[in-house]
């Protein structure tokens, strides 16, 4: 996939920033389509890690397009900025034999989180050629309803420890040098202080590192020339402890930076033994001095990663935890904080107090069935958050192992899924009362099909009333749907139920009190008023043009409840006399809303005009 967008800096034109690249993409030329059909959980997945400072990306879609953050572009080095929203498989194309099935797993929802620590992988990156890097991970899916299975893609949040390994290796090295110099003193720096004639003679390393010549050093040079050439921030600490060592005698041990006379700054560790202050005696103080300038950085870039771990968990917008070996959380972020428990409370087994009791047992179980096989851990699970309001979360675990094989302890991730329990709940209740609905929906089109056709001999007739009815359900349905179902006021459902009869607008007088009615009754209520104003237009005041239908509705109070009183009365039509028969539109009328009202329906046929009333009680 080619995405027509500046690439500036691939020609050496100036940098290009990863916000202007999602801006000025033609998005509706790619396989996504325009930014404003997105999906809104790629729109907010994007938005969130825009937003963040550490290295974060989005791979969408079966494509697992790929987007990713400013933090980001450093790590894909001449990648960039070509990788973005091209295929996963064509920018990490070298990783995607090891990635590829993680990502294929949380899309098709075997897994909703995967971390790994120090991932070790070859990459290609720049003109020079393929690399070792090490990466520490989190992949989460990233729930979309909109897509097949629910999943749109995989949230990365990653940090690049190649540093750190390599300061790793290079403290061990730097450690092992220590120790061999130890064991064959002078082989980094070797001094003898005469404490008594206050003259340090060292060898050539020692006094090098101190910025003191060759010969001064083997001549002997006061120890003040040696303190001076350590760093003012060290200087009172280090003169400190070599006082209390003059004082008393016994083991020195000082880690301290010395500045050379270029300005560089180099880290020792300085160890000795001074004897002990004694009348008439010579005091002695010999020791060595090791240089551990790389063991130190390494510490600083160990703690700078952990650091940088830290801030990249406690980002994540999720409850991320480890475990040691024998199960005892060692490390939570901060999002704990918002189930009213710190970092530091978690640990341990300080995570129990949030669960609901009655959910805690089979969580133990659980938990304990998985850890005892090294297995996946899964499980929902209720807790209380800091407001005291019952949440679900979504557990997951998976074990973690050394490079031997040995086994560390389990890292998860525990997601609020609340909303999505609700959403999932609200769904299976709308699906049975859409079923529901439609079941009675058919019942009523039935019952009319089979009222009308047994009523009506002629094809035509028959196709006209049968039309009709169903326009006026249909009339029906649209009150109570804009209600959403909640019922219909009586006043609209006149209204619609006259409004293909009106005319001229004064053909009906209709009003009366504010009456709420149920569905089913709303429903009944129309098809009755369709009857009525079909055989008024047929036969009654509507055939007429002086003819009108006046139509009043009250409530009454009795010592039972409310009672509707609601009348229909014909004037200015032809002299009406009662019919030989009743049909199904009577029968509906007299019988339908008897039996959804409770109702006492009168159907009367005075020659002034039909006159109909119905008494219902509605509580």
């Amino acid at each position: 996939m080619h995405l027509p967008i500046d690439r500036r800096a691939a020609d050496g034109e100036g940098a290009v920033r990863v916000a202007d690249l999602l801006d000025t993409t033609d998005w509706a030329a790619t396989s996504l389509g325009p930014r404003d059909a997105w999906p809104a959980a790629l729109s907010l997945a994007i938005a969130l890690m825009m937003q963040s400072g550490f290295p974060m990306s989005v791979r969408w879609g079966r494509n697992f397009v790929f987007f990713y953050n400013e933090a980001y572009a450093p790590i894909l080095g001449d990648k960039h900025p070509a990788a973005f929203g091209r295929p996963m498989a064509e920018v990490w194309s070298e990783l995607w034999s090891q990635v590829g099935p993680m990502h294929e797993d949380l899309l098709a929802g075997r897994q909703s989180s995967i971390y790994l620590e120090d991932q070790k992988f070859t990459v290609a990156r720049s003109d020079g050629g393929p690399d070792t890097a090490y990466f520490t991970f989190c992949y989460s899916r990233i729930p979309d309803p909109t897509a097949p299975g629910g999943t749109g893609g995989v949230f990365c949040a990653a940090v690049e420890n190649t540093r750190r390994i390599r300061a790793e290796a290079a403290r061990k090295s730097s450690e092992e040098r220590l120790q061999l110099a130890l064991e064959a003193s002078g082989a980094i720096g070797v001094w003898d202080w005469d404490v008594t004639a206050d003259e340090v003679v060292a060898d050539a390393r020692f006094a090098t590192l101190f910025n003191v010549g060759a010969d001064d050093a083997r001549a002997g040079t006061p120890i003040d020339v040696y303190v001076s050439a350590i760093h003012p921030d060290d200087r009172d600490r280090v003169a400190i402890e070599i006082s209390r060592v003059v004082q008393t005698g016994g083991e020195y041990n000082a880690e301290y930076r010395v500045v050379s006379a270029n300005g560089t700054i180099r880290w020792v560790l300085a160890r000795g033994r001074c004897t002990p202050p004694r009348p008439g005696e010579r005091q002695r103080f010999p020791g060595v001095v090791v240089d551990i300038t790389e063991r130190q950085r390494a510490a600083d870039a160990l703690r700078e990663t952990e650091a940088r771990f830290r801030a990249v968990a406690d980002s994540v917008p999720a409850l991320m935890w480890m475990s040691d070996a024998a199960g005892q959380v060692v490390f939570a972020n901060r999002w704990y904080e918002t189930f009213g428990l710190s970092p530091e409370e978690v640990l341990g087994v300080g995570w129990r107090r949030i669960l609901v009791p009655e959910d805690l047992p089979g969580f133990d179980e659980a938990f304990r069935a998985a850890f005892e096989a090294r297995a996946p851990f899964r499980s929902d699970v209720r807790v209380r958050n800091a407001a005291g309001q019952v949440r679900w979360l979504h557990c997951e675990g998976i074990a973690r192992f050394d490079g031997a094989g040995r086994f560390l302890g389990y890292t998860g991730c525990n997601v609020d899924v609340t909303e999505s329990k609700a959403a999932a709940e609200h769904l299976h209740l709308l699906v049975g009362e859409l079923n529901h609905r439609v079941k009675n929906s058919l019942a009523t089109v039935q019952s009319i099909a089979l009222q009308t056709l047994r009523d009506v001999q002629e094809p035509g007739e028959v196709r006209e009333r049968f039309l009709s009815r169903l326009h006026a359900l249909g009339r029906a349905h649209d009150v109570i749907t804009a209600e959403r179902w909640d019922g219909a006021w009586l006043a609209r459902v006149v209204e619609r139920a006259i409004e293909p009869f009106q005319g001229d607008g004064r053909r009906f007088d209709a009003s009366g009190a504010p009456v709420r009615l149920q569905p089913p009754v709303a429903l009944s209520f129309s098809l009755a008023l369709q009857e009525l104003c079909t055989n008024a237009a047929k036969y009654g005041a509507l055939s007429r043009p002086d003819g009108v239908v006046r139509i009043r509705w009250w409530l009454d109070r009795t010592p039972t409840g409310r009672l509707l009183r609601f009348s229909w009365a014909e004037e200015g039509g032809p002299p009406v006399s009662p019919p030989t028969r009743r049909g199904f539109g009577t029968r509906l009328i007299e019988k339908g809303l008897a039996f959804e009202l409770d109702a006492t329906v009168i159907l009367d046929f005075p020659p002034s005009g039909v006159r109909c009333t119905i008494e219902a009680p509605i509580g």
